[in-house]
């Protein structure tokens, strides 16, 4: 129903009262549109190139700021800035490249590391010393008092690595 038809004077429609007055239905509608039309036009602000971070190689962005104010951290691996290639080594040494990324990526945004609230962890190789070996990195940057969600996963990750975190942090703005 477009909105005009929400405000005609006088007339009454299936969603009036007798008096044709504004019905719970017609708020209801408004609300929905307005805020449907807010989400459309500023939903979202995307970071595809950020100063020493991975460059987006394919169709998506680094991070994306929402109006929630959420940033949705793409997964990130183990780039290392000063080679600008991907750096295999340990799990611990790729562990701490991909969350290093994550840290420039996320401070490039305007946000901070300590907001995060939550993480994937993707592994390729699932065992008991490689998931400790990544858990001790982890805790390096999320180990205090508030540590975001998690979930670690084994995953067949598209290249030669290990190690890939996606995140998702709190920010104050867009």
């Amino acid at each position: 129903m477009p909105l005009s038809n929400l405000f005609r004077e006088g007339g009454k429609n299936d969603h009036s009262d007798e008096k044709g007055s504004f019905s719970a239905y017609k708020l209801t509608i408004l609300l929905f549109t307005l805020l449907a039309e807010y989400l459309a036009t500023s939903m979202k602000m995307t970071h595809r190139s950020i100063h020493d971070c991975p460059p987006a190689l394919g169709p998506y962005s680094l991070a994306v700021q929402t109006a929630a104010p959420l940033l949705f951290v793409s997964g990130m691996t183990p780039w290392d800035p000063k080679s600008g290639k991907i750096e295999r080594g340990t799990i611990a040494q790729q562990t701490r490249l991909v969350l290093e990324n994550i840290r420039r990526v996320v401070e490039g945004s305007g946000a901070r590391l300590e907001n995060t609230v939550s993480c994937r962890v993707y592994l390729s190789i699932m065992t008991k010393e490689s998931f400790g070996e990544m858990n001790a990195v982890y805790a390096e940057y999320f180990g205090g008092d508030h540590p975001p969600a998690r979930a670690t996963v084994g995953a067949q990750l598209p290249g030669d690595f290990d190690v890939e975190i996606e995140c998702v942090v709190a920010v104050r703005h867009l």
